[in-house]
């Protein structure tokens, strides 16, 4: 969050920093090196193509909005510019690879994405027309770099993809596992919380009953590792009424 403004962004410096184990690509057309394509000479375009560990290039479709302000004469031209990219890739020892530079699933998701744009400020006469940014199937992608012959655009939608994919580890940001705080004698303690309060309203001689309904919660709750969190809300509860305070409850608690 620290250099988040507006949209997420990281500086280089810090990349650099923590550079190991990543793999860094060269995004989409607002990208640095898809800009320097546009803007200098081939021999810029590759040094500056060495940063990253690959090169990214969407389908043409994507990038009608260029033709439509006159940023690139016409789709002879921008065909012309994905030359240049996979030229870089191929003299630095890049893989190119084609991503599909998505914002919707389906095809007719379009729909949705067209609406959000519209209901955003600014003159709607200066907004391009918004091209097809769905979930592209191999055979989509195949058809989108046609031009660049069917063994180029094999290596590029599908073997290169391929490849990167299996240098990525896979890594699972969310725990699979229960990670609750850890307290000594959580489970002993939960289970005399219970009796005690448990003989309280039926007597010393509990009725099987209540013992069978007792020991079937405790399945549940110490079997689960669920124990140190009944703990928790049951001395944050003491707390609250000790200091005062009226606490509402709800669940199936049974201190």
């Amino acid at each position: 969050m620290k250099y988040f403004y507006r949209t997420p962004r990281i500086p280089r410096s810090l990349l650099d920093e923590y550079r190991e184990g990543l793999l860094v690509g060269t995004a989409c057309d607002e990208g640095e090196l898809f800009t320097a394509v546009m803007q200098k000479d081939q021999s810029q375009v590759e040094k500056i193509a060495k940063y990253y560990d690959f090169i990214e290039i969407q389908p043409p479709g994507t990038l009608s909005r260029f033709i439509d302000r006159e940023l690139i004469r016409d789709t002879e031209t921008l065909h012309e510019i994905y030359q240049r990219l996979i030229h870089a890739g191929d003299t630095a020892g890049i893989p190119v690879i084609a991503t599909g530079n998505a914002h919707y699933l389906f095809e007719h998701d379009g729909i949705a994405r067209k609406i959000l744009i519209a209901s955003q400020p600014g003159n709607p006469l200066n907004r391009s027309t918004l091209p097809e940014a769905h979930f592209r199937t191999t055979d989509e992608m195949l058809n989108e770099f046609h031009f660049l012959g069917e063994e180029k655009a094999h290596e590029i939608v599908v073997k290169n993809t391929n490849e990167l994919a299996d240098r990525i580890e896979r890594v699972v940001p969310i725990k699979d596992e229960l990670y609750t705080p850890r307290m000594e004698g959580a489970n002993e303690e939960i289970r005399e919380l219970s009796y005690a309060n448990a003989r309280k309203l039926y007597g010393e001689d509990l009725p099987q009953i209540v013992i069978d309904r007792l020991e079937k919660e405790f399945k549940s709750i110490i079997g689960n590792g669920f124990a140190v969190i009944y703990l928790i809300s049951q001395r944050l509860v003491k707390k609250s009424l000790d200091d005062g305070y009226l606490v509402g409850s709800r669940g199936f608690s049974r201190f």
